[in-house]
């Protein structure tokens, strides 16, 4: 579980044009784990706040639900790299990848 910290809002940089090409890919990452649901709620707003798409995800564990922060990244590499960048600028841990879709 993670403790959640005050995130400063931080906006990442626009891929170089020569980052924008390339395979593009989904991103998933989990910045965050809660028990409690107004946390998760928190944290994903901030993170929309800086213009990077989130979602909780719900998990029971041994009978206790948790809420687990996900930021969406579609794109390159590079741009998933700068998507991670600007989550751990703001004061979150790096995030962990759980799944990268090739589109």
């Amino acid at each position: 579980p993670s403790v959640q910290q005050p995130v400063p809002t931080v906006t990442p940089k626009p891929a170089q044009p020569e980052a924008a090409s390339g395979p593009r890919y989904k991103y998933v990452y989990q910045v965050a784990s809660f028990k409690e649901s107004d946390r998760a709620q928190a944290l994903k707003k901030q993170i929309t706040d800086q213009g990077l798409a989130s979602s909780i995800e719900t998990a029971e564990i041994k009978g206790t639900p948790w809420y687990r922060v996900l930021v969406n990244v579609t794109g390159t590499q590079a741009e998933a790299q700068a998507a991670e960048e600007a989550l751990v600028k703001s004061g979150l841990p790096k995030p962990m990848l759980r799944r990268k879709t090739a589109l």
